[in-house]
């Protein structure tokens, strides 16, 4: 069992390698031709001969195209993750004793956490044949130029231009790097100056509110067992909300991290984020959740049973202190019914109220009726399309459908009259407004966990009983779909 009150080791897996997914490495020429082409150019711009930088390309290029065939359908998933004991890691030819020694991690725990283990099991064989150590090499320094591109002096005018000069002005080059190298930092000033208590008090109102509703949705569930309605009320319950975002705890002094120049300055930031990291795990984990900056705009539920709320989503289209409360409720409201709505979708249900991961939390009747439920989802979202072409993949977007359904049944069980119901559906309409191309909204059909902004609007609705007597919508309209085709989560 994964513990909620303990940090664990992660090593998680690769769903892409300097950009190119695994599925289009594995199967098309130009993911392979596009990764050997970034290599050795890398390479050559900082004085690697042709010929030496060619070979490297090519046998880094043969390596991931290995490690990307073996995975391509390999989908990373909370449930999957597997805890596997440090003894049992050595038995994969992985030695993690030298690895913990190397990187100066005490580990108190005894295991590790692996997202993907038959992806891990196969490249820890490829480490072991000494006869792709040099590609990993290759792999470890291109992914290191990669990330510090940024601070290449004018001798590497070359590999300048394969990155890309940065043409902003230079106070927004400032503007950009300190928001991207110095989150905590920059969160604590802009809660101070944004997030105000009295937004703070309103935010938290509503989040009771959306767990009022859902209390009375799961207690009303008669097609789970009385003993599923009571755990998963006891989850709910369970549930915390952080609100307004949060940042990681600092344990060690801060004094020293100015350098002699910015470059200097930014190892110095990363060095302190190992080292504090460090710290943290040597203490129980708090009931926290993910750290998500204030200045971020996002909302996430955390498997330890707690929803984060930044500053920076109460602000705009999804939330205004003069609208009215209900269009307030379907925006910011239905982000956060959304969240609370992951504690019971399809990956988070394998954990339980304590925030442990323990799939067989539930009975084996309750998890057969989800188990029909889920499949039921996946088909009703499977007839959706965008363009009228292309479809969506219920299987991919279920964890997030889910939690769409669900909240939406939610926010729909607060107003009380017509006109509440309006603003509500409209602003839950609005907050999905977007302009994408139409290349951009295929490619995200094969990577997006989410479905298509317009599906995420009009699925949910044409299944919500409240949405058909709303606005009288009867067969042969647009939203219209059978009732025997619609979905419920509660």
């Amino acid at each position: 069992m994964i513990r909620a009150d303990e940090y664990s080791f992660l090593f998680k897996g690769i769903d892409s390698i300097f950009g190119e997914g695994k599925k289009d490495i594995a199967e098309s020429l130009e993911g392979r031709a596009s990764i050997r082409d970034h290599v050795k150019e890398v390479l050559v711009g900082i004085g690697t001969e042709k010929k030496e930088a060619e070979k490297k390309a090519d046998d880094l290029a043969a390596l991931a195209v290995d490690i990307a065939y073996k995975s391509k359908d390999m989908k990373f998933e909370f449930s999957k993750i597997k805890a596997v004991a440090v003894n049992e890691m050595s038995e994969l030819k992985f030695d993690i004793k030298s690895f913990e020694k190397g990187m100066q991690i005490e580990n108190p725990y005894g295991y590790w956490t692996v997202a993907a283990k038959e992806q891990f099991d196969y490249i820890a064989e490829k480490l072991d044949d000494k006869n792709n150590l040099e590609a990993f090499k290759t792999w470890a320094l291109i992914e290191y130029i990669d990330k510090y591109n940024k601070f290449f002096s004018d001798k590497y005018k070359n590999l300048k231009a394969t990155y890309g000069e940065d043409t902003e002005k230079p106070d927004m080059q400032a503007k950009v790097r300190i928001m991207a190298d110095f989150p905590d930092n920059l969160g604590r000033i802009y809660t101070e100056k944004f997030y105000p208590a009295s937004k703070d008090e309103k935010v938290k109102e509503m989040c009771e509110n959306i767990k009022d509703s859902y209390r009375e949705l799961i207690g009303n569930a008669d097609w789970l067992t009385k003993d599923g309605r009571s755990k998963l009320l006891n989850k709910l319950e369970a549930i915390e909300f952080t609100t307004g975002g949060n940042y990681s705890e600092a344990l060690i002094g801060t004094e020293n991290l100015i350098g002699k120049d910015f470059y200097d300055t930014y190892k110095n930031v990363q060095n302190y984020e190992i080292e504090n990291a460090k710290e943290l795990i040597k203490r129980p984990r708090p009931k926290r959740g993910d750290t998500m900056q204030p200045q971020t705009v996002n909302a996430c539920f955390w498997v330890d049973n707690v929803v984060v709320m930044t500053g920076g989503i109460t602000d705009g289209v999804f939330f205004n202190e003069n609208n009215s409360e209900y269009a307030n409720l379907g925006r910011l409201g239905m982000v956060i019914a959304h969240e609370v709505g992951h504690a019971f979708d399809s990956n988070c249900m394998n954990w339980d109220d304590k925030g442990n991961f323990n799939p067989q939390w539930l009975n084996e009747t309750d998890r057969k009726e989800l188990k029909a439920r889920a499949d039921m989802c996946i088909d009703y979202y499977n007839a959706f399309t965008i363009m009228d072409v292309y479809h969506v993949d219920g299987v991919q977007t279920l964890g997030e459908n889910y939690a769409d359904i669900g909240a939406l049944e939610c926010i729909s069980n607060i107003p009380k009259d017509k006109k509440d119901y309006i603003e509500m559906y409209e602003g839950f309409g609005e907050i999905w407004r977007e302009l994408a191309s139409d290349v951009a909204a295929i490619a995200a059909l094969r990577s997006d966990e989410h479905s298509p902004a317009p599906v995420r609007v009009n699925a949910p609705l044409s299944s919500c009983e409240k949405f058909y007597e709303v606005y009288g919508v009867k067969e042969g309209d647009g939203m219209y779909i059978a009732p025997e085709k619609r979905v419920e989560r509660w």
